[in-house]
């Protein structure tokens, strides 16, 4: 799994502190606009129109599509 963040997000950071990504095999990507790898991976899941829209934090999962928001992603990872 995915978890897309970016710097200065409070609902990112919220959702860091109450799940432990390592634990779970949640791999983070820090989205910036000078990082063309991260925008890239963006693309390639087909989320940069839930990226403009203040839909950040996005959980892209492997049988799932993607799960944008904390409370979903909690939801989500709770079920799991």
């Amino acid at each position: 799994m995915l978890l897309f963040t970016k710097e200065h997000c409070q609902k990112c950071e919220f959702l860091k502190e109450k799940i432990n990504l390592e634990s779970l095999g949640i791999q983070e990507i820090k989205l910036t606009t000078s990082d063309a790898h991260a925008l890239g991976m963006a693309a390639f899941y087909d989320i940069v129109e839930l990226m403009e829209k203040p839909g950040l934090p996005i959980l892209v999962t492997d049988n799932n599509g993607p799960i944008s928001g904390v409370v979903l992603i909690r939801k989500y990872l709770k079920e799991k």
